[in-house]
C-alpha cells in the first residue's frame, strides 16, 4: 500500500493520531481489512480506522481493543483522543493495557519491552552524563549551582516585559529570512525584542534588505569568512549554522533566549507565551511541540515531550539568558548529534528546571527538494 498523507480535511486532532498510529508500526493493514466485511475498501486504511473505524469497534491489530481500552481507561475517553494514538504516544511507556485478555506470552514480551525501554533510557542518562564528563562541563555545572537561586538569576523570571533575544544564524536565503522568518518575530505580541541576525558570510544583498525594514530590535552582523565545517554531507549537515549562533553568544542581552531557523516561522503569540510560562514555572529550560510541513502542505503537530535526540530542536526552545555562556559545539557531527541536540544535551547534563509546553508554536517548514551545501569558493573544512 502506497504511503499517503493525513486528508486535509482531517482535524488537528485526527491529524495527529494518523501520524503516531503510521509510524507506530502497530496498524496491521491486513489484519484490519478482515474486519471490513462486504464494505468497499478504503484507499488508505489509516485514515478509515483514525475517522470511522475506532467509532466501529474495528481493532487496528489483533492485540489491541479500542473499545475495551476506553472503558478500562476513563481519563483516555474524557480527553477525546484515538485510543491507539494514546496507547502509542503514553499508554505503553505507562504499562496500560492493549486489550482485556492479553496472551500471556504477548503480555510477557510487552512487559520485557517496557523494561528494556525503561533500562535503555536509563544508560542513555548515564551516557549523556559521562559526555558531559569528557566534554569539559564540570566546571559550568559548578557555576551554575553557584548562580541559579541568587536573586539576580531569579530576577528576570519577575519582570514585567522582558528584553528577548531571538538568534537567527542565516546564509544565502534573504527571501525567506524576511518574508517568513523576520515577518513572524517582527509581528510578535511581545514587541520587546533583540532580533540578532547572523550572516553566515553572506555574499548577497542581505545587510541591505535587512537595513530597508527599518526595525531598531534588527542588529546585523555578517561573518568575513564561512565555517569551518566539515565537508558537504551529512556531517555538514549536522552542524550547519554554528560558527553564527556562537558569534551571537556574546552579544546577546535578552533575559532569555530563544532560536530561530532562517526558513521557519513563530506562531505570533510564541514569545508572549513562552514569557508567562516561564513566570508560571520559574523555568530555566523550556522547550515544546512544533508544527511540521507535510509533502501534501498540511501541517501535522510533532513533540510527544520526552527530552530525547529528535524532539528537542533550536527553533523550538525558549532558555534564560545565564546559558548564552554555553557556545555550540561545531564538532558535534564527531558524536553523529545535531548541533542544536548537542547544545541541549549540554544545557541538560546542568540539571536545570526544564519545562515542556505541549502546544505548536513554531512551524517547521521542511524542505523535501532541498539540495545538498554547497562550500562557497575558498572555504576551510575540519577534519
Amino acid at each position: 500500500m502506497r504511503e499517503m498523507q493525513a486528508p486535509a480535511s482531517f482535524t488537528e486532532s485526527q491529524r495527529t493520531a494518523y501520524a503516531l498510529i503510521r509510524r507506530s508500526g502497530l496498524f496491521d493493514a491486513h489484519w484490519y481489512t478482515s474486519q471490513l466485511a462486504n464494505m468497499a475498501l478504503p484507499s488508505d486504511l489509516v485514515a478509515h480506522y483514525v475517522t470511522e473505524g475506532v467509532f466501529l469497534g474495528l481493532w487496528p491489530n489483533p492485540y489491541f481493543d479500542g473499545d475495551w481500552y476506553l472503558v478500562k481507561y476513563p481519563d483516555v475517553a474524557a480527553a477525546g483522543v484515538n485510543p491507539l494514538a494514546h496507547y502509542v504516544e503514553f499508554g505503553r511507556s505507562e504499562r496500560r493495557a492493549p486489550r482485556g485478555s492479553v496472551d500471556p506470552y504477548l503480555e510477557d514480551a510487552l512487559g520485557r519491552i517496557s523494561q528494556l525501554e525503561y533500562k535503555l533510557a536509563h544508560e542513555q542518562q548515564r551516557v549523556d552524563h559521562l559526555l558531559g564528563e569528557v566534554e569539559g562541563m564540570a566546571h559550568f555545572r559548578d557555576e551554575f549551582e553557584k548562580v541559579r537561586h541568587t536573586k539576580s538569576y531569579q530576577a528576570v523570571f519577575e519582570e514585567p516585559a522582558p528584553l528577548v533575544t531571538v538568534s537567527i544564524a542565516t546564509a544565502g536565503r534573504p527571501d525567506l529570512l524576511i518574508e517568513r522568518c523576520l515577518a513572524s518575530v517582527m509581528n510578535q505580541t511581545h514587541e520587546n525584542l533583540q532580533i540578532l541576525v547572523v550572516g553566515d558570510h553572506c555574499t548577497d544583498d542581505t545587510e541591505q534588505r535587512l537595513r530597508a525594514l527599518n526595525d531598531p530590535r534588527i542588529e546585523f552582523h555578517n561573518m568575513p569568512r564561512r565555517g569551518p565545517y566539515p565537508r558537504p554531507g551529512r556531517d555538514r549537515w549536522l552542524v550547519a549554522g554554528t560558527e553564527p549562533a556562537n558569534v551571537a553568544r556574546p552579544l546577546s542581552r535578552g533575559s532569555f533566549i530563544t532560536y530561530l531557523d532562517d526558513d521557519d516561522a513563530f506562531e505570533l503569540h510564541r514569545i508572549e507565551r513562552l514569557i508567562d510560562v516561564s513566570r508560571e514555572t520559574r523555568a530555566d529550560f523550556i522547550w515544546h511541540s512544533f508544527w511540521f510541513l507535510q509533502r501534501d502542505g498540511s501541517w501535522v503537530p510533532h513533540g510527544n515531550g520526552r527530552f530525547e535526540h529528535g524532539e528537542v530542536g533550536t527553533s523550538m526552545v525558549f532558555h534564560h539568558g545565564w546559558f548564552k555562556i554555553l557556545p555550540f559545539d561545531v564538532r558535534a557531527y564527531r558524536v553523529q548529534e545535531p548541533g542544536d541536540w548537542n547544545f541541549a544535551r549540554r544545557i541538560n547534563y546542568l540539571r536545570p528546571n526544564k519545562h515542556f509546553l505541549r502546544e505548536p508554536l513554531t512551524r517547521y517548514y521542511k524542505n523535501y527538494g532541498e539540495t545538498s551545501f554547497v562550500a562557497q569558493e575558498g572555504e576551510e573544512f575540519l577534519d
